[in-house]
């Protein structure tokens, strides 16, 4: 079991309501990859989100791709991308 703390900014911490969530993801070793599945399996409407609003994903501060790994402890931040000021509807 891995436990990370994840911080959500903007449109994706309007989607679940907080801006900081604290995950447990199975396994020894993770990826970047099953953080979002564990963040998907709690909002449904997240992976959707994501497609259409990719997130720059920081771990440790350092910008990372879905299959880097995650450590325990690690703090993983999802930062939306830059859109000039518009507004988007999520549904």
């Amino acid at each position: 079991m891995v436990r990370v703390k994840v911080k959500l900014f903007s449109l994706y911490r309007d989607l679940f309501k907080s801006s900081e969530l604290e995950l447990e993801v199975d396994g020894e070793e993770i990826k970047v990859s099953d953080v979002i599945k564990t963040l998907t399996s709690l909002n449904t409407r997240f992976e959707r989100v994501l497609e259409r609003f990719p997130p720059v994903i920081l771990v440790r501060g350092l910008p990372v791709k879905e299959e880097d790994k995650v450590k325990d402890g690690d703090e993983v931040v999802f930062l939306p991308p830059a859109s000039g000021g518009l507004m988007h509807k999520l549904s």
